[in-house]
């Protein structure tokens, strides 16, 4: 059995292209790409139909074009977001345009992004089958090892959230089986997949309010990100949409793939399943609850979710910007958590106004716009809200012994480090350590560690499993020896 990731897998298609606006101009055409290339589109000369090799410009000036349709050998195309990149000419009449487009929909004719709906759309998603780690073949040896059966069976659909007029399943996509008589050898090319259905409506690909696929896909693939602490890409999105459904015989209609690619941030696949923060088989007992509570907060901690992420996919990077963004998450994490330590209490507007009113005039303007977000928690109270309810957790990571007293002290002091080396970052200033560099690295690694035992809280995981998790994962055990030598060296 193989899983085969078709990010890479290139597109090559040759054919007319045209606008919508004037379907009466085709041009020849050929798109190549891939989800992790990008694609481009080279024509044989211009969409305009009275350009010639003297023009300097397409379409009176204009070098986007929000949709291009084409006609290739494997159906129609429709790109979006496109703009010509470059112009090639000779001294005949001969001229080329390549354009680079941003998404390619195969199977369907769009005159606006908005046209997009689905009923049902399946994606894939790189880790995906090595998070679930399902077994396909059962061994059952029935008289030692020249009789045996073996047998294929994939698991049923499971459902993994209901809600908000969509569900939301994992299936698993087969491809043909390759047999080999004589070697005696199966291979089986298969994927597990998130399938996403509108429960009695079609949904939009994006739309800036409203429910939409796109955003749905985002949040899965952050999900997955989270849980394996790698990155994640999305591929071989198809939707079928009711307004494609095409006649056959006997009165019977059968429904239009839509195949969506668009360009991704991608690495080469290199998943190692020891470094993940938890394992599918935490949550298989009950997905719908986890991932129900997922998309109950990913919203609200859209950006500190975006900022973990792109953290811990840098691992070779530790940088003050890296360290400055996760303090930037955590600031997030506590409003979300704690939003009533972010509101300005009755005492605390008295007590400003009473202050403002107790100075001279001509200071009041002044110190009014001073004292005007004065209400707001400072990051080290931030942090300390934060390491409290996970203090013993905490504690063990960065070392914190001797009486409880002493413990908390030490856990305010590792607090307040962070906080000024923040500061150092966000004012420019004096950097008090020799060694600024190994305290960003350090200081990234506790800040990493704190936002995933909150994420893993809010997903709904028992505080025994964080607890355990946290501390038999390679995300701890791989540097915790380093950062309790650093910080007994002193801050």
């Amino acid at each position: 059995m193989k899983h085969a990731d078709s990010v890479f897998e290139k597109i090559d298609l040759s054919g007319k292209w045209w606008l919508p606006e004037v379907p009466n101009h085709e041009v020849d055409g050929r798109l190549v790409g891939s989800d992790a290339e990008g694609f481009r589109l080279t024509i044989s000369g211009s969409f305009n139909p009275e350009e010639s090799v003297k023009t300097y410009l397409t379409g009176n000036g204009a070098n986007s074009f929000p949709v291009i349709h084409g006609r290739t050998r494997d159906g129609i195309v429709t790109l979006l977001d496109s703009f010509w990149t470059k112009r090639s000419g000779t001294f005949s009449e001969l001229f080329e345009y390549e354009f680079y487009a941003n998404t390619v929909i195969k199977g369907s004719l769009l005159r606006s992004p908005d046209d997009l709906h689905f009923q049902t759309l399946q994606c894939k998603f790189s880790v995906l089958c090595d998070w679930i780690d399902t077994r396909a073949f059962d061994y059952d040896p029935e008289n030692g090892l020249r009789q045996s059966t073996i047998k294929l069976t994939l698991p049923a659909r499971m459902t993994v959230y209901q809600g908000n007029g969509m569900a939301i399943h994992i299936d698993h996509a087969v491809r043909g089986p390759e047999m080999r008589i004589g070697q005696n050898s199966l291979t089986v090319e298969w994927e597990p997949q998130f399938v996403v259905e509108g429960i009695e409506q079609e949904l939009p690909w994006e739309h800036p309010t409203q429910l939409n696929h796109s955003s749905t896909i985002h949040a899965l693939s952050q999900f997955l990100a989270v849980a394996t602490l790698n990155p994640v890409y999305p591929f071989d999105i198809a939707g079928y949409s009711g307004q494609f459904e095409r006649a056959i015989s006997k009165g019977k209609t059968y429904k239009v793939p839509i195949e969506l690619r668009r360009k991704r941030r991608v690495e080469s696949p290199n998943y190692d399943i020891r470094s993940q923060l938890f394992s599918w088989h935490c949550i298989a007992q009950a997905p719908q609850e986890y991932f129900g509570n997922w998309f109950r907060i990913f919203r609200g901690l859209h950006s500190t979710i975006a900022l973990f992420v792109d953290s811990v996919t840098r691992r070779h990077s530790y940088s003050p910007e890296r360290f400055f963004n996760l303090m930037i998450a955590l600031e997030g994490l506590h409003r979300f958590k704690y939003p009533e330590a972010s509101r300005p209490t009755p005492e605390h507007t008295q007590r400003v106004q009473g202050i403002i009113k107790s100075v001279p005039d001509n200071c009041r303007n002044w110190l009014d716009e001073t004292l005007a977000f004065s209400y707001e928690p400072s990051l080290r109270r931030r942090l300390k809200d934060l390491t409290k309810p996970f203090a013993d957790l905490f504690g063990w990571l960065i070392g914190a012994t001797g009486s409880p007293g002493q413990q908390k002290e030490w856990c305010n002091k590792i607090t307040g480090a962070m906080a000024d080396a923040r500061n150092c970052i966000a004012h420019n200033l004096p950097e008090t350590w020799a060694d600024p560099g190994q305290r960003y690295y350090h200081f990234t690694r506790i800040a990493e560690t704190l936002i995933a035992i909150w994420l893993m809280k809010e997903i709904g995981l028992e505080d025994q499993t964080i607890d355990d998790r946290i501390r038999k994962s390679t995300l701890t055990i791989q540097y915790r020896a380093d950062l309790l030598e650093f910080l007994k060296a002193g801050l």
